[in-house]
């Protein structure tokens, strides 16, 4: 069985209890929480969650110059926003292109969300 170990970057502590809930799952490990953006990068480059749960603000870009650092130390970004009811998705890839032909496959390849 495999564990998805989660972080969770927080603003309103009703966001962190009701993830907190939902993460009651025996394949999920929340390995912790932080409501300071700059403490939270800290404790991700130490955990290596492969999940981080960001509360989104409803009036912010889904990627901002908070968001981005913790995006490329390689965990997949879920960042929510409940005044929408919308969720962002982020996964940061690293490849090596070989030839041209490979910036083609990576262009038409489907992702795992649509």
């Amino acid at each position: 069985m495999k564990i998805s170990i989660v972080f969770v970057i927080w603003t309103n502590p009703l966001f962190l209890e009701s993830i907190r809930a939902l993460l009651n799952h025996p394949e999920i490990q929340l390995v912790g929480d932080s409501s300071d953006v700059s403490q939270a990068q800290k404790e991700i480059t130490s955990l290596r969650p492969n999940v981080v749960i960001i509360e989104g603000n409803p009036d912010g870009n889904p990627i901002d110059s908070e968001t981005l650092p913790i995006l490329k130390s390689g965990p997949r970004v879920i960042q929510m926003n409940m005044g929408d009811n919308e969720i962002y998705i982020f996964q940061h890839q690293h490849r090596t292109l070989v030839d041209a032909k490979d910036l083609l496959t990576i262009i038409l390849e489907k992702g795992d969300v649509e």
